[in-house]
């Protein structure tokens, strides 16, 4: 007994840095989300312990009980992801409480940190997974509970200092720090439980069989690239990859991207290519497959120059190109999607035929390095401009309140809607929510994408719906048509309130649906893209056209009653950075 107690006790002090990054970033929000005196602190780590405690005992009886791995189980993976949604909900219910109740510990929220503590102990992290196969080892009860309970031992060292954070909270700065951290850390959670249950119901597609022999059909729109072409290969243990010969001389080699649930996404689903490398000149031809995308973002991105120099040209030089970020005014998630789907399917060549490509060059020194920085800025800077400054401005008459006039309010409008809604298209939509919870997030290349998502989700906590008055293009013209009219419809309260939780329940539908549905045209629950994006579809545009008459009589009908995005962002801003501290 004493030699599994010392073997679990090793092992939680060896893995205590991975627990201390598993467990204390859901610890230290509990310590700071409330002011409290350094007894107290201890008391809400006793609390959280013990619920480790527990689940730690119950995995360690159960390990030697049954002999059989968790995570090996069909119904690991919700496991996992209920165990993850469970621990941002607590966290954010917690957050969300009176604070004079938190602060003393009165009724439910007294009970979060025992439920986080054994949330945090069922995760399912590496450390966890090796005592657990050690413990199943035991062929006993009491050797797996009781390595289990050394394990626990031995990782609670490293979660001891954390208490003394608690002494800060005499500052209402660090209370409210502690309190942001929190709430980001239960959204956080909250996005990995859709995301891993997402992946359970949409795994991802099993590799060919890596035979080199295995026979498959040339697609015909490589027929114009290969026209002498008599079979196809799959390629060994290279998934998507088809080998092109005439008989037995090999033409070149096919990548076919459809069906990869890996595949990245657009605005409204995966946009699949051909990628056709020709042999001996290694020339290379991209060829555009049908897809659920909106038709208006991928004409302006087959129309557009950067398209043109990808399609065709030499490998080498396909290379270089798809290197460069795009800058497609108006359709960026459908160009992002295309460029990072050409360089996927570039690393699928690359492991079939290394030779074909040029050897990497060495990484430049000097002057060269700090012109190569120099422009990835610029081109950053030349894609983000347009929305940093709408928000820059709308961020200044949030902040101050005497810049905002007539006037300031109306160039703001006005730039919103020409730069972000005409020009770039850069506003947010459902539909990079979709990109979230799928995990198909674009590169940190595509900067526009990454700040658009980031000051909008982030702006609520800090500056209230700044977004929605003064950036949402949408909004902006639908708050302009209500000043037009004479004459206002205004809806009874219980109709407006009831109209108001509509959206909340439709962002809930909404969500279910990305999770459940692995394609689904969600732009279309919303009417920004019929006023912003060409060559939609005329009962969409009707539709779009519809809600801007109503606007007429109906200020902002839209925002008020069915958009989603609000409700999202309403949401968010119940757990604002200025929310009054603890007495």
């Amino acid at each position: 007994m004493l030699q599994w107690m010392t073997g679990g006790l090793l092992t939680g002090m060896a893995a205590g840095t991975a627990c201390l990054a598993v467990c204390g970033v859901v610890m230290l929000p509990l310590v700071l989300g409330a002011r409290r005196d350094l007894w107290h602190s201890y008391g809400v780590l006793l609390q959280f312990s013990a619920g480790r405690l527990g689940a730690y005992l119950v995995v360690g009886a159960l390990a030697g009980w049954c002999g059989t791995l968790l995570h090996d189980s069909a119904w690991y993976p919700w496991l996992n992801a209920g165990l993850t949604l469970l621990a941002g909900v607590v966290l954010l219910h917690w957050l969300a409480q009176p604070r004079g109740c938190a602060a003393t510990h009165c009724g439910w929220p007294s009970l979060a940190p025992l439920l986080l503590g054994v949330v945090t102990g069922l995760s399912i992290c590496p450390p966890f997974v090796a005592a657990l196969a050690t413990a199943m080892t035991s062929g006993s009860i009491l050797r797996g509970t009781l390595y289990f309970a050394a394990f626990f031992v031995g990782t609670t060292v490293y979660l001891l200092p954390l208490p003394l954070a608690g002494s800060l909270t005499r500052w209402p700065f660090w209370l409210r720090l502690g309190r942001l951290a929190g709430v980001i850390i239960g959204f956080v959670y909250c996005l990995m439980a859709l995301q891993q249950a997402f992946v359970a119901l949409h795994p991802p597609a099993t590799p060919h069989d890596p035979l080199g022999s295995e026979e498959r059909a040339v697609p015909k729109e490589a027929r114009t690239v290969f026209p002498d072409a008599t079979r196809g290969v799959a390629a060994p243990e290279v998934a998507q990859v088809i080998a092109i010969h005439s008989n037995s001389t090999l033409l070149g080699y096919v990548v076919d991207t459809r069906g990869a649930q890996s595949a990245p996404i657009g605005y409204a689903g995966p946009t699949p290519i051909l990628l056709c490398v020709r042999l001996p000149e290694a020339c290379a031809m991209v060829i555009p497959l049908p897809s659920h995308e909106s038709p208006g973002f991928l004409w302006r991105v087959l129309n557009n120059p950067w398209w043109h120099n990808l399609q065709q040209g030499s490998l080498t030089a396909l290379v270089a190109r798809a290197a460069v970020p795009d800058a497609v005014s108006g359709a960026t998630m459908s160009s992002s999607a295309l460029r990072a789907t050409i360089n996927g399917a570039l690393a699928r060549v690359r492991s079939v035929a290394p030779a074909l490509l040029e050897p990497a060059q060495p990484a430049p020194t000097g002057m060269a390095r700090m012109t190569q920085i120099g422009a990835a800025l610029a081109g950053m800077l030349r894609v983000m401009w347009p929305f940093a400054l709408v928000a820059a401005a709308a961020l200044c008459l949030a902040i101050w309140p005497r810049l905002h006039t007539k006037w300031t309010r109306g160039a703001v409008w006005l730039a919103s809607v020409g730069l972000i809604g005409f020009y770039r298209t850069d506003y947010f939509s459902i539909v990079q929510l979709s990109a979230l919870v799928r995990g198909t997030i674009p590169p940190a290349c595509q900067s526009s994408w990454l700040l658009v998502v980031l000051f909008t989700l982030l702006a609520p906590l800090f500056f209230g719906r700044v977004y929605c008055l003064y950036m949402c293009p949408f909004g902006v013209i639908s708050d302009a048509l209500g000043r037009l009219a004479p004459w206002r419809v205004t809806l009874p309260s219980w109709l407006a309130g009831s109209l108001r939780r509509v959206r909340y329940l439709l962002l809930a539908g909404i969500v279910l649906a990305m999770v459940v549905l692995p394609r689904f045209p969600f732009e279309r629950c919303e009417p920004f893209h019929a006023l912003f994006v060409r060559n939609q579809p005329r009962a969409y545009v009707v539709f779009a056209a519809l809600v801007l008459l109503v606007s007429l009589v109906m200020k902002r009908f839209w925002c008020t009653c069915f958009c989603v995005d609000g409700a999202l962002f309403e949401f968010i801003h119940r757990f604002r950075w200025n929310n009054e501290p603890p007495p």
